[in-house]
């Protein structure tokens, strides 16, 4: 039976969360059960106004699809972290926060890095400029991750390094590249000095 391994619920401390999982994206660890959302808990900092992303385990993916080709993020669709406005496509959210909240500059997290499985993403404070910087080239938020994920330290990324893309943004590192790079990859050493190069 499939679990959010590791989350518990933040209104009635259940650490067994089966099927779908509601994730404040204004709070920076507030989580909650079915049955808490529904009821509309609010505890601590966390306000009921607050958007709130669902998200799924396997056996509720499996369920929901029912034979269709599931996706890989444990979403089916999104919420925008500023207004609460449900039901967006990865591509329709990226344009929402473009046309509504270009201005936008209080911290949220990001629903799509949020849906990445395995993820543990951080408060942003600009979520327009992380959507410009990392899901607006790429239809796929999988395949964009990935590449950049795989090509941290090579001639063609321009990242230094996986503090200086992940610090600012997202902490997703976890995250698994999908699509295979025709360009070479080199990894950075990070135990050694930069002093000495």
């Amino acid at each position: 039976m499939a679990t959010h391994a590791s989350i518990c619920c933040d209104g009635c401390g259940n650490g067994n969360l089966l099927g779908y999982r509601f994730k404040c994206l204004k709070c920076a660890d507030y989580d909650l059960c079915r049955t808490c959302y529904d009821r509309k808990v609010v505890t601590l900092n966390h306000h009921w106004g607050h958007a709130m992303q669902c998200l799924l385990d396997e056996d509720a993916k499996r369920l929901h699809f029912a034979g269709e080709p599931m996706p890989v993020l444990n979403a089916e669709s999104f919420t925008c972290p500023v207004c609460g406005a449900m039901g967006h496509s990865e591509v329709d959210l990226v344009q929402h926060v473009d046309e509504e909240h270009r201005n936008f500059s209080g911290l949220v997290i990001c629903p799509l890095c949020m849906a990445v499985p395995s993820a543990d993403p951080d408060l942003l404070r600009n979520i327009w400029q992380h959507f410009r910087n990392l899901h607006r080239s790429t239809p796929s938020v999988l395949v964009n991750v990935g590449r950049i994920a795989r090509e941290v330290g090579t001639e063609q990324s321009p990242i230094a390094g996986p503090s200086s893309f992940w610090g600012p943004y997202c902490a997703h590192a976890t995250a698994q590249p999908l699509a295979p790079l025709a360009q070479p990859i080199r990894f950075i050493d990070d135990s050694s000095d930069e002093d000495d190069a």
